[in-house]
């Protein structure tokens, strides 16, 4: 069952997921497998649209990697992106106010425990004019998929929890086709 969950991959499943509300990008300036964007604004309106007195975006970003090792440096590097690449993904307009950017790593062996510690220390937030044109945040999530166990710092722990329970049924998904052969 591990070795066929192994060949099918979760990172397809993920984007098969993700796609219904998620546009689907293909990474240009990052070496990981996809990019899912979610751009959600509210507004509020007085008797008509043309009198619109509030809005606000938010955005998501998750950037999908299947990964053998993590390393310290692969830590550093995502951070970089962050800082380097929040401008790319920051919709630029009077409206924004948050952006959450999350990358997801699967692995499939338990990692160092220097690893595991920095995940959960890393943070990432950059703010627009002192947070009056919005904010960014940053969390790395690392899946075991050998242990169904995550790690990600407290910004991410939601996603993470999240992602857990879709691996979960990712896990059902590929069960119940192999009974049913």
């Amino acid at each position: 069952m591990e070795a066929m969950s192994r060949n099918i991959g979760f990172g397809p499943f993920l984007k098969e997921s993700l796609s219904v509300y998620y546009d689907i990008l293909t990474p240009t300036k990052c070496n990981c497998d996809f990019v899912a964007k979610y751009n959600e604004r509210n507004s509020a309106y007085a008797l008509k649209k043309e009198i619109e007195y509030y809005a606000f975006e938010n955005n998501e970003v998750i950037f999908y990697e299947r990964l053998d090792e993590v390393t310290l440096e692969k830590i550093e590097s995502i951070k970089s992106l962050f800082d380097k690449g929040h401008v790319e993904f920051v919709e630029n307009s009077k409206d924004h106010m948050a952006t959450s950017m999350y990358y997801v790593i699967e692995i499939d062996m338990p990692q160092a425990s220097d690893v595991v510690r920095a995940i959960k220390r890393f943070r990432f937030y950059k703010s627009f004019r002192f947070g009056l044109d919005g904010w960014v945040n940053g969390s790395i999530i690392l899946i075991d998929t050998t242990r169904q166990k995550g790690f990600s710092n407290p910004y991410g722990r939601r996603e993470c929890k999240r992602l857990i329970k879709l691996h979960g049924k990712f896990i059902e998904k590929i069960v119940s086709q192999t009974t049913s052969i």
